[in-house]
Formats: C-alpha cells, sequence, structure tokens
C-alpha cells in the first residue's frame, strides 16, 4: 500500500513482485474500469502464473485515490503518464486495462507510443457505449446494484460480487459532469491502425457489457493483435475466471518476440 502525489492529486498504488523499483524491469501498468480499483485485480493477482513486476493504481476519483474522475479520456491518459513519471518508471510499460480501463489503453498508445511495450485488454473496444442509467447513476453516486449484478455470469460467489460492486460507491464524480469521463465522446476505431505494439485482447464469452463480437473487431483493427475468449465469464472476467486470464496474460507476457 503507498500513496504519491500526480499533479496535486493524492495516488493511491501497488506493487507486487518489485522491491525498488528497477528502471530495467518490464513493469505491468493495470488500469481498471469505470467505477472499479486496484481491488477488482486481487482475484487475478493472487494466481501463480502472474509473476511478472506489477504496478497498480485507483485512478482520480476512484478508490482510495483523491479528486474527483477526470473530464475526458486523454485526461486519464496524462494522468497515467504523470503518475509513471511520478514513480521513475523509465522503461515502456506492458499496460493492462479492463473496461474503460481498456480504452483509456488504446488512448495511451496513441497518446505516449513511447511508452507502451506490450497492451492487454480485457473486456474492452474501441468504442464504449455506457447505457444512460450507469452514467445518471455514477453522477448520481445512486447505484443500482442489484442491477448491477447481471454483468456477472451465474453462479460467480457473492462474495466475489461484492469485490466488484461495493467500489462503486466509492467512486467521485464532478458536480458539473454530464457525462462519465467524456466516454460518450471517444472513437478510436479509425485510429487503431497507428497501434503499433503487440496487443492481447481478452473478451469473456458472456459479457453483456462489452460484446465479445466488439473485442474481436477490436483485436482485427489492431496491427498486431492476438484475441482470446474465455468462457463461462461475464464482464468481469478477472474475477471470474481468474485463473485463465493469468494463464492468457502470463504466455502473452513471457512470449519470445518473432
Amino acid at each position: 500500500m503507498a500513496w504519491i502525489d500526480v499533479g496535486g492529486i493524492r495516488t493511491y498504488y501497488e506493487v507486487r513482485n518489485i522491491g525498488e523499483i528497477d528502471h530495467s524491469e518490464d513493469v505491468c501498468l493495470f488500469i481498471h474500469g469505470g467505477g472499479g480499483s486496484v481491488r477488482h485485480w486481487y482475484p487475478l493477482f493472487l494466481e501463480p502464473e502472474m509473476d511478472m513486476p506489477l504496478i497498480a493504481l485507483d485512478l482520480p476519483g476512484h478508490g482510495l485515490t483523491g479528486g474527483t474522475i477526470c473530464k475526458t479520456i486523454p485526461d486519464v491518459a496524462a494522468f497515467i503518464d504523470q503518475f509513471l513519471d511520478a514513480l521513475s518508471v523509465k522503461r515502456p510499460v506492458t499496460y493492462v486495462g479492463h473496461s474503460i480501463g481498456g480504452l483509456i489503453g488504446l488512448q495511451f498508445a496513441l497518446q505516449f507510443p513511447a511508452n507502451v511495450n506490450r497492451l492487454i485488454l480485457l473486456c474492452t473496444s474501441a468504442k464504449i457505449r455506457l447505457h444512460p442509467d450507469f452514467v445518471k447513476q455514477a453522477l448520481s453516486g445512486e447505484w443500482d446494484l442489484e442491477t448491477l449484478k447481471g454483468s456477472f455470469f451465474p453462479g460467480v460467489p457473492e462474495e466475489k460480487q461484492s469485490l466488484v460492486l461495493n467500489e462503486y460507491l466509492r467512486l467521485r464524480t464532478d458536480a458539473a459532469s454530464q457525462d462519465f469521463s467524456g466516454v460518450s465522446q471517444i472513437d478510436l476505431q479509425e485510429e487503431l491502425s497507428r497501434i503499433s505494439c503487440p496487443a492481447l485482447v481478452i473478451s469473456a464469452n458472456e459479457d453483456v457489457i462489452i460484446s465479445p463480437r466488439h473485442s474481436r473487431n477490436l483485436a482485427k483493427g489492431l496491427n498486431c493483435a492476438k484475441h482470446v475468449g474465455i468462457p463461462n465469464a461475464g464482464h468481469y472476467v478477472q474475477v471470474e475466471q481468474p485463473q485463465l486470464v493469468a494463464h492468457e496474460i502470463h504466455r502473452f507476457y513471457h512470449a519470445v518476440p518473432e
């Protein structure tokens, strides 16, 4: 558990498999989705195959980090770049993002291409259409958690659902906001060909939030991407099927470049 100041925002982050941050290490940077936090990665981080150097942070307005959510997706990408600079991470990172965190990853790779070695994108798309009820609940802070439970594959244990859903209650938005970080204004489909780094796109076969079809199309639009579908999982694939996701991340991270 640690905090660091990033542009005046007290930012919470965690590291795994790292003593002092070594400038020679190929770090995996984990970015949660909208309404999430570092905690959304905990089941995945417990898997033995997650043996690479890991850094995960709470974005502004999420979890234990201060402030309110950023106004635009490019603003979030710039914040992440400032975070890496504050930690003195010198090498390009392997960026791992879930849902909106994956969309942010695409923007980050476009905005700061020299800072990305690989992309690992979970349950995401180059354009995300948020349900109006989600935006309304995010801006009001009045969450219908029972409805959000529909994001999970049937049979996911209650404790795993609570791990995910309780983080929504921590979300802090600007009272003047009309959108969730401007997600509705972002469409990167025509920009994907500009991303040259290798990418792994993971979808959940039963995802009702981001259709697996959108994830497959994302992989097709990238220059050097592989798509993997995870069975018996809904939108929170890293929580629902952590062993399978860890295996795919491990294999991609440790693959010998062609």
